[in-house]
């Protein structure tokens, strides 16, 4: 059985479609919601810890080792999550902003709503 590029593209579009629609509507309470907000949390304003480690990678415990700490099929649906926070990545004052009045990007909240995003990559 063989496909077409075509059927290949329209099938990719409609479910990159429907995974980023998902990704920014995350119910609130849910597991994954709490995950996102728990790592926002456990972050902080600080030096995250993942950046310590050499890595901007946050990642869930393996399935093996997450189910012998609770059987909880939630814990197979955990992300690996990308923390992107340049203004720690940056030696020097901070990263200029060409638009900005003063030339300084500046950490102002969190964003909760949603607490993550799903980034797609448009080379790939």
């Amino acid at each position: 059985m063989s496909f077409s590029d075509e059927d290949d593209d329209e099938d990719d579009n409609s479910s990159s479609d429907a995974q980023q629609e998902s990704a920014e509507s995350v119910p609130t309470n849910s597991v994954l919601w709490n995950y996102f907000k728990k790592i926002q949390n456990d972050v902080g304003q600080a030096y995250p810890r993942v950046y310590k480690s050499g890595t901007v990678w946050i990642e869930p415990p393996l399935p093996f080792f997450a189910l012998q700490q609770k059987l909880d099929p939630a814990a197979l649906y955990l992300p690996r999550v990308f923390l992107w926070l340049p203004h720690l990545l940056i030696e020097g004052d901070s990263i200029e902003c060409p638009s900005c009045a003063d030339g300084k990007l500046t950490v102002k909240q969190w964003n909760t709503n949603p607490h993550a995003r799903r980034v797609i990559d448009l080379d790939g």
